[in-house]
């Protein structure tokens, strides 16, 4: 099995493995990602592919290190679309830039793919389908925050939903999503549940 298979099925090996956070507190600003318990139990639901609303106490580094399995599986997926929905406002731009723009930067350059773009709320990576190829695939990881079709632009394959408790729009984003996350198999002719809502608080 190679390598991006096993990280793509185990967020808990990639994050502990590559996975740098921003802490002020360190001599050196930064510190290995080594998840908790609790943040390992996160990974496998998010693993599994489950749609689920999780409560949970404050403190416990979740938006953290579920943004950070979630870039890393955006990064070794070709045309992924990953949607995190933060708070309002300035909250959305400070996610980006500590949660995803920082780990990101910090990742061995051998497993980071090309970085075509950051606009402040997006990164968009960039693979050629062989050397000297002008196509290329894409894959997206976007931070942005609530509305009612939050889910319905762009289709992500992955929308993960941040600090639910505070989120005064969350039925609408769970009502307008939920047809977004199926996916008609031409084979069978029938829908399937494919895409995935993660939403904690």
């Amino acid at each position: 099995m190679g390598m991006s298979a096993v990280k793509s099925m185990n967020s808990l090996y990639g994050v502990n493995k590559y996975g740098k956070i921003k802490e002020d507190q360190s001599p050196l600003g930064v510190i290995d990602c080594e998840a908790w318990e609790v943040q390992a139990f996160l990974l496998y639901l998010l693993d599994c592919d489950l749609s689920v609303l999780l409560g949970k106490p404050r403190q416990i580094g979740s938006t953290t290190v579920i943004a950070l399995a979630a870039i890393i599986k955006t990064m070794i997926r070709r045309n992924y679309y990953c949607k995190l929905v933060a708070q309002k406002g300035k909250k959305s731009e400070e996610i980006f830039n500590h949660k995803v723009k920082f780990p990101i930067e910090n990742f061995p350059y051998y497993i980071t793919p090309t970085v075509a773009n950051y606009n402040g709320s997006e990164v968009v990576f960039k693979y050629k389908s062989s050397k000297g190829a002008s196509s290329a695939s894409n894959s997206i990881f976007e931070v942005c925050p609530p509305s009612e079709d939050v889910v319905n632009a762009g289709t992500p394959a992955c929308t993960l939903l941040d600090e639910i408790g505070l989120n005064d729009l969350l039925q609408q984003i769970i009502d307008n999503g939920r047809p977004t996350i199926f996916w008609h198999n031409p084979v069978t002719g029938k829908l399937e549940l494919r895409r995935q809502m993660f939403g904690w608080g």
